[in-house]
């Protein structure tokens, strides 16, 4: 089972705590709930590596992430403005190998309640 580890939040910013929710949700491999938080046409670009385009892609990648065997997941950050917000944290894998990483996300609307865009910057620690 996988530690998840993330910041504390006085619970005044919605799109914070989707972020929050969204990275608890991608760390747990919960898809459905992952699948309900994008757009339709998302785009997550893991920057220098691949380019997933539209929800059935996103969700496939995602799942085929889940065979590496996440022991830990750490949210540091999580910060929102207008139609953009950022998060970083780290990732430690099953044979030990952490990861860092920054994600930069679009909201498909001032509403932010699903993300059009993704933008991963991940480095091994």
């Amino acid at each position: 089972m996988t530690k998840i580890n993330v910041l504390t939040d006085c619970g005044n910013s919605p799109k914070n705590t989707f972020i929050r929710d969204f990275n608890i949700a991608f760390a747990a491999g919960d898809l459905a709930k992952l699948s309900a938080m994008v757009s339709d046409d998302v785009t997550w670009e893991i920057i220098g590596e691949h380019i997933y385009s539209g929800k059935h892609t996103f969700i496939a990648a995602v799942e085929k992430m889940k065979c590496q065997e996440l022991l830990e997941f750490t949210l540091d950050t999580a910060v929102s403005h207008g139609t953009t917000a950022s998060a970083s944290g780290s990732m430690v894998i099953k044979n030990g190998i952490q990861f860092l990483f920054s994600d930069v996300y679009e909201f498909s609307s001032v509403k932010g309640d699903q993300i059009k865009v993704i933008k991963s910057y991940v480095i091994s620690a």
